[in-house]
């Protein structure tokens, strides 16, 4: 079984977000900037006044890569590895469910899923924003 994210007092935020299935990211009250992953400092002005915001849960497909050996036993493969640039200009690395792997593309609109679970955390992972993608 894979291991369960560990929380720490600047991560359980998002953590419990995902248990309500909403996806939130750290936005700079200084600059407006959106950034992820949660970090004492924003990394454009370095300013530490900031709070959690609702993200749109949709985005773009940044990069991916298919990965056929599992770096855990347990995980099936293949699967999706992907960055992927949230539309409030925000990027989020994870995973491409619901499609086939050669269907994840640079530039997919894609949308967040929350069917996957790790222990007792739900884990956000992205699916084609357009019906047909493949199972």
């Amino acid at each position: 079984m894979l291991a369960e994210p560990s929380p720490t007092w600047l991560t359980q935020p998002y953590w419990d977000a995902t248990a309500k299935h909403t996806l939130i990211r750290p936005k700079c009250s200084s600059c407006g900037t959106s950034f992820f992953s949660p970090q004492i400092a924003c990394p454009k002005c370095t300013s530490e006044q900031w709070t959690w915001e609702q993200s749109s849960g949709r985005g773009e497909i940044l990069s991916a890569a298919t990965v056929y050996k599992p770096p855990h036993p347990g995980i099936a493969v293949p699967y999706v590895f992907s960055a992927v640039r949230m539309d409030e200009g925000w990027n989020i690395l994870t995973n491409i469910v619901n499609c086939k792997p050669e269907e994840a593309k640079i530039g997919m609109r894609v949308k967040v899923n929350w069917d996957r679970k790790i222990g007792n955390f739900v884990i956000p992972c992205f699916e084609p924003e357009q019906a047909g993608g493949s199972k």
